[in-house]
């Protein structure tokens, strides 16, 4: 047999190869998607509400407290009335809010009502609560449950059927498990109860029941140094940013220097914070730091460079003006660089430099420079291809993140 004949016998080509052969690699970036939708949403909640004159959704919020846990040792209540509802500030918000911004507004409004503090995280597009369960409804109808993005949209679906339309919200405490006996707790009378002797019978249950106790102890969360100050950061930027005008749905605006508003969502007030507590330079409660969260104008908030430029604008407003007067032939020579730029394809970028130049020009710790040595990543050129997970999971804390992040930005505008 030839070997083309054993070629085709061993092989038989399949339209699985030829599309493989055939189809090119596409690349998706994620991140440009993500601040597009970002934009767009924060432009929706710029626009005029439906309801209320403008003001937004009349949200009247309550608590259904639920029976205080019992106390060490007690299996009884004194009284077992159902605890009544509490009602809590009334406050509006715009029918284009997305639920992971609206349920902060319910927290704020129920803090100081019921047993527990509102606490709850979102996964996977479900409302996860130890502490609550959350309701909606509306005139003439009963309670609806409000722990899925999916609710959400039927709820608002709901209230945007009819103007002026109220929306009750429930947050309906849980049940919380006995609290634990306290070890060194001690019978007051010497004889001991029926209770303590059947402990004493029973050692082994005894020990099974502290292990058990001491397993719910753990499951508390305790907040870290960083995430404490950053909390403390967005306390004082609602505070600071509150915003005073009734027709502007958002509780929170930062009032750019032409006097618009920009909504500050929770995810803005968090970026916020973090870069004032990484001691970002020029970064105050009243001088947010460069992103497109802060912009309202949609056009070019992706371009680096037209944000820095409208930074020093603003610096510039305190400071004289020169003006330079150019000749015919000078003023020929400065437009044709120009020209040739615009014609370009691309922006050109500023020259390659290694980690260690670039450490140098930008001032940065030398524990990020190695961190990013053990990735094989060599100069800031790279770092447009690099996530901001990806550098988290290199070992990178938010405030080195925030660095290196602020050093390639400045090595691309050449600063």
């Amino acid at each position: 047999m030839d070997s083309d004949d054993e070629h085709q016998a061993g092989h038989q080509p399949t339209d699985l190869d030829q599309y493989d052969r055939f189809t090119p690699d596409y690349d998706y970036d994620e991140e440009d998607a993500e601040e597009s939708d970002e934009r767009q949403y924060n432009a929706r909640l710029l626009q005029a509400s439906m309801h209320n004159g403008g003001q937004g959704i009349r949200v009247k919020v309550f608590v259904q407290p639920t029976f205080p846990p019992l106390a060490a040792g007690k299996r009884r209540r004194a009284n077992c009335a159902k605890p009544k509802q509490q009602p809590a500030e009334i406050f509006f918000a715009h029918e284009e809010l997305r639920l992971y911004d609206f349920l902060p507004l319910v927290k704020e409004a129920t803090k100081g009502l019921g047993n527990f503090l509102v606490d709850y995280m979102i996964v996977a597009q479900q409302v996860r609560s130890k502490t609550h369960k959350f309701f909606w409804s509306k005139r003439g109808s009963g309670d609806l449950p409000l722990m899925s993005f999916k609710a959400w949209e039927d709820c608002i679906q709901q209230i945007n059927a009819k103007a002026d339309t109220d929306l009750k919200i429930m947050a309906e405490e849980i049940e919380q498990p006995e609290v634990p006996a306290d070890p060194g707790q001690t019978q007051s009378s010497s004889t001991p109860t029926a209770e303590t002797q059947d402990a004493a019978d029973t050692p082994e249950r005894g020990r099974d029941e502290s292990a058990r106790s001491s397993k719910r102890s753990k499951k508390t969360h305790e907040k870290s140094e960083e995430e404490l100050i950053i909390e403390d950061f967005v306390s004082k930027l609602m505070t600071e940013h509150a915003c005073e005008d009734r027709k502007c749905p958002s509780p929170h605006c930062f009032v750019a220097p032409d006097s618009t508003h920009v909504v500050l969502t929770p995810a803005a007030l968090d970026y916020w914070a973090s870069a004032m507590a990484a001691g970002k330079e020029d970064v105050t409660i009243t001088n947010p730091p460069v992103h497109h969260f802060y912009v309202k104008d949609e056009t070019h908030v992706d371009d680096i460079k037209t944000l820095a430029a409208r930074r020093r604008n603003l610096i510039n407003h305190t400071q004289g003006g020169i003006t330079i007067n150019f000749g015919s032939d000078e003023a020929k020579s400065l437009r044709e660089p120009l020209q040739s730029r615009t014609n370009s394809q691309s922006p050109t970028l500023p020259p390659k430099q290694t980690l260690s130049q670039w450490k140098e020009a930008h001032g940065l710790d030398q524990a990020i420079i190695t961190i990013l040595e053990s990735a094989k990543i060599t100069g800031p050129h790279a770092l447009e291809y690099v996530t901001d997970q990806e550098l988290k999971d290199l070992g990178l804390v938010i405030g080195q993140r925030a660095d290196v992040r602020d050093a390639e930005k400045r090595w691309k505008l050449g600063l």
